[in-house]
């Protein structure tokens, strides 16, 4: 039995031109469980991670003195805690 058998897949993707070749639509038509999903041009998923890490530059990293990779990691989940 297939783990995903019966159910849908959905794949959110770039706008990246790849993703609407003629092979790849061939393929989505062979596979119908599997749905593709387009973040809107002029936005991406990317945006909302460098955001993140750019807070957790400016927030509990820069100006931090760390005894260790492991104070480093400790500041950084207690502030995500918080």
């Amino acid at each position: 039995m297939k783990p995903n058998a019966g159910k849908g897949i959905h794949v959110v993707l770039d706008n990246l031109s790849t993703r609407t070749t003629p092979e790849v639509k061939e393929w989505l038509v062979k596979n119908p469980q599997v749905h593709f999903h387009f973040t809107p041009v002029g936005s991406s998923w990317l945006n909302q991670i460098e955001i993140w890490f750019g807070i957790l530059t400016r927030q509990p990293v820069r100006r931090g003195t760390f005894s260790s990779v492991n104070v480093l990691i400790k500041q950084i989940r207690d502030y995500i805690n918080s």
